[in-house]
């Protein structure tokens, strides 16, 4: 049974991290195209916006010191919290299932 629960952990944990790092590949791509003259209608650009921009706005609405000078740095601190937040979880997780 203890191995049921340890494969359970395991493909969570896994699933977890890859979804994070998938994320923060998104979270990248926002960035390099808002460096870009490109047109911002296009579906694409539209759809990878769409997944990013709402947490964006959020913590640049909670945390308004992330945008200086017309620099926005949310993007950055978005990535970090997405690091810590699949370090901890997906890092314990498949830790868990390990010592199962």
């Amino acid at each position: 049974m203890t191995f049921l629960i340890g494969n359970f952990f395991l493909t969570i944990g896994l699933f977890a991290s890859f979804v994070l790092q998938a994320y923060t590949y998104v979270v990248f791509a926002v960035v390099v195209l808002s460096w870009l003259p490109i047109d911002r209608s296009h579906p694409a650009v539209r759809f990878i916006e769409g997944l990013v921009e709402p947490v964006l706005a959020w913590m640049r609405r909670r945390m308004p010191f992330l945008v200086q000078g017309g620099i926005d740095f949310s993007p950055w601190a978005l990535l970090i919290v997405i690091q810590v937040v699949r370090s901890v979880t997906a890092g314990s997780l498949i830790e868990a299932a390990h010592r199962l």
